[in-house]
């Protein structure tokens, strides 16, 4: 039976009503985005890959009107686009642009990180829960990569083993160097790790010493030159660090300040872990040392990627970088906020000076040129990497923290010809770091100040020493 000419308008009718709707719809959702809303959509800038069992800083763009609106994002990993097989990896966190996740067991290849606004309730604002997903304003999605984890866990169990069997034994030599050629290729820099040791057995009883310091080098990685001759800075630290019966060691993530300007401070990390891992498996260091107070320390550079490291990375949690008794960690001048660096260096005088630094540490790191870039930004993703000065303490697996600024007194720049020579980067994140550690559950940060030394000498000052020295030998036992 043919049917009625009526029954043929109804259908098409509901066919364009329907057609009309979704029209409507579209132009609505334009219409939000770009007059009701400005400023409401957001999108995911980074990162592209994942590793699980690491931790990854997730970042978006937002802004002001977001912000009021969205206070707290819900970020999830989907198997797919449409956000219907997901996982939670953080419930509500503030829509500040960034937060640090660890990354659970998931499937390798390729996934999708949604990240979904929420109001302070845990629910999306203004009722749009519904429209989220048609309007593009609540949700937002970004392809990934997942990269299995398990390499670095053989790594950690190899070391665990080595940790746990080497005992002390015949007192190696009072100093020793080592270059650790697996670094070479790392982050694409063909320059390999290196450390050095100093140690008095008599300031240790004639025996294992309880302490070892493990100092990270300074960006300009000179390490070497304190090989025998204490008159330089790191022979300085050395040197103090040994005759209050510590094991002490200077670690460069690189042999030069050009491989230590030539990547981002967060990709650092599996170069910052080598040196970590190969420094305890050491033979001589496992007869100096019995292994039960271990303190990290640095300065500059040599503050800034291990603080990365441990701040984005669940690398802190294994056994090579504790203590069996006290870890600690105390660093003098580092940089926790690449912009707000950058920001203070572009403010600066002399010019020239400025200058010289702003393309010293910013240039290479985040726009992948050796000469004059532009100002960093909070759109710069690579530097939005580096930014750990929100972080949620409570990732990192060290309790004990002290963090020191140098300089804040000096003009900032330095001196012609020599721009580290006075104040290089603002107290300001040092000291809002160590507040949100100190404002931690089972967390502590002591806030240390000088600000009569300069940026290049307040570590291997007697004061800049003592910073960290002092405060460890009070905290060790």
């Amino acid at each position: 039976m043919k049917p009625k000419f009526n029954q043929l308008f109804v259908v098409g009718g509901s066919v364009l009503t329907g057609l009309l709707l979704i029209v409507l719809i579209g132009f609505f959702s334009q219409y939000i985005m770009t007059r009701v809303a400005p400023g409401l959509s957001f999108h995911i800038l980074g990162p592209s890959t994942l590793q699980i069992g690491s931790k990854a800083t997730i970042t978006w763009d937002t802004s002001p009107e977001n912000r009021a609106k969205y206070p707290m994002e819900k970020i999830e990993f989907c198997s797919d686009k449409s956000g219907k097989d997901c996982i939670v990896l953080a419930l509500s966190v503030p829509n500040n642009g960034k937060a640090t996740v660890a990354i659970p067991k998931l499937n390798v290849g390729k996934g999708y990180l949604k990240l979904s606004a929420r109001d302070t309730s845990g629910v999306l604002a203004n009722g749009l829960r519904s429209l989220s997903s048609v309007l593009g304003i609540a949700d937002t999605t970004k392809e990934v990569e997942v990269h299995d984890g398990t390499s670095n866990t053989s790594i950690v169990e190899t070391v665990s083993t080595v940790i746990s069997t080497i005992t002390p034994s015949v007192p190696p030599p009072s100093q020793g160097q080592t270059t650790v050629q697996s670094c070479s290729g790392m982050n694409g820099v063909s320059e390999p790790c290196y450390w050095r040791y100093e140690y008095n057995a008599n300031a240790c009883a004639g025996g294992a010493c309880s302490k070892m310091v493990i100092f990270f080098s300074g960006g300009e990685m000179n390490c070497d030159d304190s090989y025998g001759n204490s008159n330089t800075v790191y022979g300085k630290i050395l040197d103090s660090y040994a005759q209050d019966g510590y094991v002490a060691v200077c670690a460069g993530t690189f042999i030069t300040n050009k491989g230590g300007q030539s990547t981002p401070y967060s990709q650092e990390a599996t170069r910052v872990d080598t040196l970590v891992k190969d420094i305890r498996a050491s033979a001589d260091i496992r007869n100096a040392w019995n292994g039960q107070q271990l303190l990290f320390s640095g300065v500059s550079h040599g503050a800034t990627a291990p603080v990365t490291t441990m701040a984005q990375t669940t690398l802190d949690d294994q056994v090579a970088w504790k203590g069996t008794k006290t870890t600690g960690a105390c660093f003098l001048d580092g940089m926790y906020d690449p912009v707000a660096a950058d920001a203070f260096l572009q403010a600066g005088t002399p010019r020239a000076q400025c200058d010289a630094l702003h393309t010293a540490t910013a240039c290479a790191r985040y726009f992948n040129t050796p000469n004059f870039c532009p100002a960093v930004t909070r759109s710069n993703s690579v530097a939005a990497q580096d930014t750990i000065v929100n972080t949620n303490p409570s990732v990192f697996a060290i309790s004990n923290w002290k963090l020191v600024e140098c300089g804040s007194a000096l003009s900032a720049c330095g001196v012609a010809g020599n721009p580290t020579a006075g104040d290089a980067l603002p107290a300001g994140p040092i000291q809002q770091l160590c507040a949100n550690i100190q404002g931690t559950p089972q967390r502590s940060c002591t806030f240390g100040s000088l600000p009569d030394q300069s940026h290049q000498m307040c570590a291997g000052t007697p004061q800049g020493i003592n910073e960290c020295q002092g405060w460890f030998d009070g905290i060790a036992r």
